[in-house]
């Protein structure tokens, strides 16, 4: 009983419309913040290659060159990413924002195709533009349901 009363009050639009615009616009303002500010923000990020052989960076010459950056190479071998540079040889695991200079960098990517993104420091940055919220629009969110295997496909 109680679960089908949650149910009544989920779909309920008066509901949904009282509180989506303020809901939605917190949600959309705290990702813009995110945006704005995070070392690893889409909005900063200035390369992104795949590791392949091994990438140089910093010098003017290099496969990705960063102003102020001494030379560093990203190498990648059985699977794991390596950074060497004036500080010696380190560890890049995927998916962690590592600090190098005034830039962030970040591997990811499976084992043997490894990539690297680099993120400018912080520094003016474009805001987030949304699309005004508009009450008329469906909200599907609610009803998605994922689709189930066929029997045979799920052993």
């Amino acid at each position: 009983m109680r679960g089908l009363v949650v149910a009544v009050l989920l779909a309920s639009p008066a509901v949904l419309a009282a509180q989506a615009p303020h809901e939605f616009t917190r949600e959309r303002d705290e990702y813009a913040a995110w945006l704005g500010t995070a070392p690893n923000s889409p909005f900063a990020a200035i390369a992104q290659q795949p590791i392949a052989a091994g990438l140089r960076l910093g010098p003017p010459d290099a496969d990705i060159p960063l102003d102020g950056l001494p030379e560093h190479r990203v190498t990648e071998q059985g699977g794991a990413i390596s950074l060497e540079g004036p500080d010696g040889r380190r560890a890049l695991a995927r998916g962690r924002p590592l600090p190098l200079g005034h830039f962030t960098i970040s591997a990811a990517g499976a084992p043997g195709r490894g990539v690297i993104t680099i993120f400018a420091g912080t520094g003016a940055r474009k805001p987030a533009e949304y699309f005004d919220y508009d009450p008329s629009m469906p909200s599907t969110a609610s009803t998605f349901t994922v689709p189930r295997l066929p029997r045979s496909a799920a052993r």
